[in-house]
């Protein structure tokens, strides 16, 4: 499982420019919806600087992004592997319904997904081995991770989620969902009292399973309404 894992993510991300894991930014309060958008698209508190640089799906790729859950090890739950599966339709049927620009759909492993999940027998913490990608190899692996690759012009070329055989199954619709959010290019978390269980994008807590608010307004920001 491995070695097909790597070959997989080899091909996936053989041209990437760069990648990026979820990192985060404090708070000290509610935000507008501009500062709101800045922080979880370029990590720029209010009225400070971007800390990376905005990238996005382009057009017409992201009206029709493709989504599969592409492997799953020996070692992770199958059970849990089923919880998964629900909760990424979930999550996509969230996304799709927030009013943006772009739509994902999901397709069977092994047909040239944009964003492959892997469901890896890694514990909370331990380490990421066998992907084949220097982003991610000997890297910690918490709940969830991803990686994105992207060109020189900011336009997202594909995805990878991984996941951990220890995500609580209570929690595994508020994980897919951040996980694929920030596939979008909203790469950024907010660590905030104001934001506790209220957004997606919160830093310390997995207990969001809708978007709403500010979390549905920044995804509309970033791609622009739905005609």
């Amino acid at each position: 499982m491995l070695r097909r894992l790597a070959l997989g993510l080899g091909l996936a991300l053989g041209l990437s420019t760069g990648a990026g894991a979820v990192d985060y930014v404090a708070g000290t309060g509610p935000l507008s919806d501009a500062d709101f958008y800045r922080l979880v698209a370029c990590g720029a508190p209010p009225g400070g600087a971007c800390q990376s640089r905005p990238i996005a799906w382009p057009a017409p790729e992201r009206r029709d992004l493709r989504v599969a859950l592409e492997g799953r090890d020996a070692g992770f739950p199958a059970w849990l592997g089923r919880v998964v599966a629900g909760a990424v339709i979930h999550a996509v049927q969230e996304i799709n319904g927030a009013g943006a620009d772009l739509r994902l759909r999901l397709v069977p492993a092994g047909s040239g997904a944009d964003i492959r999940i892997y469901l890896r027998d890694i514990p909370y913490g331990g380490t990421i081995t066998g992907t084949g990608l220097s982003a991610l190899d000997g890297t910690p692996l918490q709940i969830a991770r991803f990686s994105l690759n992207w060109s020189l012009d900011r336009e997202i070329r594909r995805g990878v989620i991984l996941i951990s055989r220890d995500l609580r199954a209570d929690e595994a619709h508020s994980v897919l969902l951040e996980e694929l959010v920030q596939s979008m290019g909203l790469r950024w978390d907010i660590r905030d009292p104001a934001y506790r269980g209220r957004s997606i994008f919160d830093e310390d807590s997995n207990l969001v399973r809708r978007l709403s608010g500010q979390d549905r307004t920044a995804l509309r920001m970033h791609y622009g309404a739905r005609r």
